[in-house]
């Protein structure tokens, strides 16, 4: 996770290979447990995908409702740190730090939302509650404001998304 590409990269995979292959139908589930969040009011449940990707000392957490919504979080160094609170900061290049993504493809074109483009020094957190790399166990909240992923370099449109939970229980 050492790049902000790898995000949007890790969610296509992942939908990918959990999705069915004609376009016209309901995406199969694949779930290792559960994620939720509210984003503009409304709020979401992962039932075509939920997992974890373990990559490196880091590890990635997506969700997806549906082809047109998901959600993406990467914490950095949760080797080293285990339980505890994650910042999610606003940084000027992709860099090695935990963020919180959400893509929304039912617009055209379908935007990307990234906490390193978010309005704020910090632009959210990610609270680890359960953390067991052997057991392959992760819960924990989440929270955050993410700017939109565009040629302009300062974003101007944001999404917040609020009351996320995840409960996963195998890594990949």
């Amino acid at each position: 996770m050492k790049n902000a590409a790898f995000l949007p990269l890790l969610t296509a995979v992942l939908l990918l290979t959990a999705c069915s292959k004609k376009a016209d139908e309901t995406p199969s589930s694949t779930s290792d447990g559960t994620i939720t969040w509210t984003y503009n009011g409304q709020n979401y449940t992962s039932t075509v995908y939920s997992g974890a990707v373990v990559d490196g000392t880091a590890i990635g957490i997506t969700g997806a409702v549906d082809k047109n919504s998901t959600l993406h979080l990467s914490i950095e160094g949760i080797d080293a740190h285990g339980v505890g609170t994650y910042t999610l900061p606003r940084i000027s290049s992709p860099g090695s730090v935990s963020a919180g993504t959400l893509t929304v493809a039912a617009t055209s074109p379908s935007k990307y939302y990234n906490t390193q483009n978010g309005p704020n020094a910090s632009n959210g957190t990610i609270v680890v509650t359960k953390y067991d790399k052997a057991k392959q166990q992760i819960s924990g909240t989440f929270s955050f404001t993410a700017g939109l992923v565009s040629s302009n370099p300062t974003p101007t449109e944001f999404a917040t998304v609020a009351n996320g939970t995840f409960d996963l229980h195998t890594f990949r």
